[in-house]
């Protein structure tokens, strides 16, 4: 890696183009998560359940996990960053939802699990009990006790999409 002011002036030689990556790459985000909503949706469609499926959040449960109000779910799965993902631009983490979407410069894609029914209480014991039997499958267990999966996408293979 070139020093620091070999980097700066590469950087300031080619803002053009780099402002035009960077608009890029937003436009590429909104393509992936897009693309994610629409196959999570069919495919809780085709599951019976239920959730929010748009541009801000990916949410979605069993119909058998909503409350009696129509509009609360007892636990649910939604899609978010890494469990050491700040989201602060902090040494190590990512600057682009794109890199936690294809699980580069430190960022993942995660499918959390998310429930309200037991509190943390009693809920963690529960969790920690389980959480060597889970990680076997490939559900990990945050420090706060709560169950995800990474499933970042395959860059080579969007890449190929595109």
């Amino acid at each position: 890696m070139p020093s620091t002011n070999e980097l700066d002036s590469l950087i300031v030689r080619n803002i053009a183009d780099l402002d035009a990556t960077a608009k890029q790459i937003s436009l590429i985000e909104t393509r992936i998560w897009t693309a994610i909503a629409d196959e999570v949706e069919a495919w809780a469609k085709d599951q019976g359940w239920v959730g929010e499926f748009n541009e801000e959040e990916i949410r979605l449960a069993p119909v058998s996990w909503q409350q009696a109000d129509g509009e609360n779910v007892s636990g649910q799965f939604y899609f978010d960053k890494g469990p050491e993902d700040t989201n602060s631009g902090a040494p190590g983490e990512p600057h682009w939802w794109l890199s936690r979407y294809l699980g580069q410069a430190g960022g993942d894609l995660c499918l959390w699990f998310d429930q309200s029914v037991a509190k943390p209480k009693a809920w963690k014991p529960v969790a920690r009990a389980v959480a060597d039997e889970m990680a076997k499958g490939g559900v990990y267990m945050s420090d706060a006790c709560n169950f995800f999966i990474r499933c970042s996408l395959d860059p080579l293979l969007v890449a190929e999409g595109f």
